[in-house]
């Protein structure tokens, strides 16, 4: 099946989102010697920021999806007050926080 390229490009635009990597000749010059050897390097740099996110979630909330959270600085001091008042850390607080608000994150059937 062939498609258009103005159909992959509207499909592009509306679902997908690049990201570019800058890598320096002399300092990272591992990196890019690894990353030549990759067959599928978008692949393998996936895997490894889940690999990094999963390591992140809080023990809390094992069972959770990851989404990622920015928090504006102005509401960081009250974050920490709350956290401190329930005997958590501030990513344990958001995560009970959208998990009580939004059920639909915790996901039963990861492995």
């Amino acid at each position: 099946m062939a498609y258009s390229k103005k159909a992959q490009a509207r499909y592009d635009n509306t679902n997908t989102t690049g990201l570019y990597l800058k890598l320096n000749n002399k300092t990272d010059s591992d990196i890019i010697a690894y990353m030549k050897t990759v067959d599928n390097k978008q692949g393998l740099v996936k895997q490894l920021i889940r690999e990094y996110m999963a390591k992140s979630v809080p023990v809390s909330a094992p069972d959770c999806t990851i989404v990622p959270v920015s928090v504006p600085d102005k509401y960081m001091d009250d974050l920490r007050k709350e956290a401190k008042e329930n005997l958590m850390t501030v990513p344990e607080l958001l995560w009970s926080t959208a998990i009580g608000d939004m059920p639909w994150l915790v996901n039963k059937h990861r492995t």
